[in-house]
């Protein structure tokens, strides 16, 4: 599709991956036209085995997806195109025009829900907040009576320790800590231009900010399922979620064609 084609679908789907399957997948049963634009770099594209999905589980999910796509190509009712979507832009009807390739933890509740996980398996755990003391304020209130430690010294950096079998931390004022073992959930963002291009919101946690249950976006006609719209980043996760987008889809587009606003 390159330049500005005249080529409408009903439904355009942006990422091949299980979310996007199971949007098509749904999308299809609702009768729409649906395009799938898919660079088949998925973010499990390098992970061995599937869990947590009936049937599939220990097999791999390219097997799982290539399988997909086939049974859904079937239909008759979805396109797949295997090249990336560059840019988005909403047109004065309303519709969406996108280009291919073609075409020119930082959250005190986030950490407070780890460290519950971990103290169940040792007496010691420490929080360390690197130099934020906001944070750290923050996130002693939530656990100091579980017995849990903040440590908000600056670190400088982490050594491995084969010796004792752990993780040395090395802070700024020339202190230092030994830790048996480190978790870290760092802070993620949506590499797509899309994102930007489109004015989707975001949410701290730098996922797309979706509404329950048909995942939809701030913004209207723009839906988002599986890794780029939640926090669990796993299979069944991103199943359910395209299921209930394509659902959403399904409800809201002839509502769009006739003016009829979605209750």
């Amino acid at each position: 599709m390159t330049g500005y084609v005249d080529i409408i679908h009903d439904v355009l789907i942006i990422g091949g991956g299980h979310a996007g399957l199971s949007a098509a997948l749904t999308t299809y049963r609702a009768l729409l036209k649906t395009v799938v634009f898919d660079t088949n770099q998925p973010r499990n594209l390098w992970n061995t085995e599937i869990h947590l999905t009936p049937t599939w589980d220990s097999k791999s999910p390219s097997d799982n997806r290539n399988a997909a796509r086939e049974e859904i190509a079937k239909t008759g009712f979805v396109q797949f195109v295997d090249r990336a979507v560059t840019s988005a832009d909403i047109l004065d009807d309303g519709l969406f025009r996108v280009l291919d390739a073609t075409d020119g933890l930082a959250s005190a509740k986030m950490a407070a829900g780890l460290a519950d996980d971990g103290h169940r398996f040792t007496d010691k755990f420490t929080i360390y907040t690197n130099a934020n003391p906001v944070l750290a304020a923050e996130l002693h209130s939530l656990v100091s009576a579980h017995g849990i430690k903040v440590d908000d010294r600056a670190i400088l950096r982490l050594r491995a320790d084969e010796e004792k079998e752990g993780v040395s931390i090395d802070f700024v004022d020339k202190t230092s800590s030994f830790e048996r073992f480190l978790v870290h959930r760092p802070s993620t963002w949506n590499t797509s231009p899309l994102v930007k291009q489109l004015g989707l919101r975001m949410t701290p946690m730098g996922d797309i900010e979706t509404s329950m249950p048909f995942c939809q976006t701030s913004v209207a006609g723009v839906f988002a399922a599986g890794d780029c719209a939640s926090m669990m980043k796993i299979i069944p996760q991103a199943v359910s979620m395209g299921a209930y987008a394509g659902c959403g889809i399904a409800r809201e587009l002839p509502r769009r064609i006739t003016g009829n606003a979605c209750v």
